[in-house]
C-alpha cells in the first residue's frame, strides 16, 4: 500500500478551522486487500481519517481519503508530526504492508493585531486627552474661585475674609444696613462745621471719592487703600460705628 500527498505541511492552523490533507491510497501490491487505516499525532490536536476503512481495493487500484487535523486551546505552537499507517486485513486480521505517510502541522500563535482598528485607537486617545485637558480647567477653576479678584483688595487678616465664600458674597451683597450706616453718620460740612466751631486746630479731613462712604475722623483706616475703601468702606462702618 502507498500513500501519497501533494502538500504534506500546513501551517498556521486555528481551533475551530482544521487542517485538511487529500491523501491518495494505493494498492501497489498484485492482489485484492481491505485496508484499514490509522492516524495518530501529538497531544492537544484532534486527528480524524475518512474513511478509517476501505475495500476490497484491487491491486493497482487508489482511492482518495481525508485527513482532517484540529488544535485543541492546550496545542503546543510549534510544527508537529501527524503519521497515518495503511495496513492490510483479511478476515478482520490486520498485516503490516509499511503504507506510511507522515504530515506536518503547526498551530497558528495568537496575536492582538487588528482587534483594534487604527481608527478606534485614535479616538480613544482624543478622549484620555480631552479628559485630561477637562480635569485641568476644572481644578483651575476651582482654585480661582477659592479668592476672588475683587477679595484680593481686602487687607490680609481682614474680618471680610472670614467665613465661607457664599458668607463673604451675601456680605458684600447685602445692602439693607449700608443706608443706615450713611444716613446715620455726620455728613462732611456737619464735620467742618463742628471742627471750625471747636477750639482745636482746624485739621485737614480727607475726602472720600464720589460714592464711597465718607471716611472716619482720624482718616482712611490703617492698612485699606482708598479703592478698597470705596467698595468695602459701608462694612468698615458696620462694624466699627459707636
Amino acid at each position: 500500500l502507498d500513500l501519497s500527498v501533494s502538500d504534506p505541511v500546513v501551517e498556521d492552523v486555528s481551533p475551530g478551522n482544521p487542517a485538511t490533507f487529500d491523501v491518495t491510497l494505493q494498492n501497489i501490491g498484485n492482489s485484492q486487500t481491505d485496508v484499514s487505516l490509522e492516524v495518530i499525532g501529538e497531544e492537544g490536536w484532534n486527528l480524524q481519517v475518512d474513511p478509517s476503512d476501505t475495500g476490497p481495493l484491487g491491486p493497482g487500484e487508489s482511492i482518495v481519503i481525508e485527513v482532517v487535523a484540529d488544535p485543541r486551546n492546550n496545542a503546543e505552537y510549534g510544527i508537529v508530526d501527524v503519521d497515518l499507517f495503511a495496513n492490510s486485513s483479511e478476515d478482520g486480521v490486520e498485516s503490516s504492508t509499511d503504507g506510511y505517510l507522515q504530515l506536518k502541522v503547526s498551530k497558528a500563535r495568537e496575536s492582538t493585531d487588528g482587534m483594534i482598528p487604527p481608527w478606534a485607537m485614535g479616538a480613544i486617545f482624543l478622549i484620555v486627552v480631552s479628559a485630561l485637558i477637562f480635569l485641568g480647567v476644572r481644578m483651575r477653576r476651582a482654585s480661582s474661585l477659592a479668592i476672588r479678584p475683587e477679595e484680593e483688595l481686602i487687607p490680609p487678616g481682614s474680618a471680610l475674609l472670614s467665613g465661607t465664600q457664599t458668607e463673604r458674597r451675601a456680605a458684600a451683597l447685602e445692602t439693607s444696613a449700608s443706608g443706615e450706616v450713611l444716613t446715620g453718620t455726620v455728613s462732611e460740612a456737619e464735620m467742618r462745621e463742628a471742627i471750625s466751631s471747636s477750639a482745636l486746630p482746624s485739621l485737614e479731613i480727607p475726602s472720600a471719592p464720589e460714592g464711597a462712604p465718607p471716611l472716619p475722623l482720624s482718616g482712611l483706616p490703617e492698612g485699606w487703600t482708598m479703592e478698597q475703601w470705596s467698595a468695602y468702606g459701608h462694612l468698615w462702618w458696620e462694624q466699627n460705628r459707636p
